[in-house]
């Protein structure tokens, strides 16, 4: 099984518990947070909006891959 290089949260509170809980990974990985509060449902077409519209940034401004 191959380990993740990366780490893509929504919320801060979900970097904050990889830190607290899996400092090793903290530590050696790369973590952006989207800043997206979870108030979305799944699927919901807005967070996919934004989701896309995130992710398409971290590309263009090479944070990730």
């Amino acid at each position: 099984m191959a380990a993740a290089n990366n780490f893509l949260k929504m919320e801060k509170a979900h970097r904050n518990y990889i830190r607290t809980a899996h400092p090793f990974y903290y530590d050696t990985k790369k973590i952006v947070c989207l800043y997206i509060p979870g108030e979305f449902e799944f699927m919901q077409p807005t967070l996919i909006a934004i989701l896309k519209e995130k992710v398409e940034d971290i590309y263009r401004r090479g944070l990730l891959w």
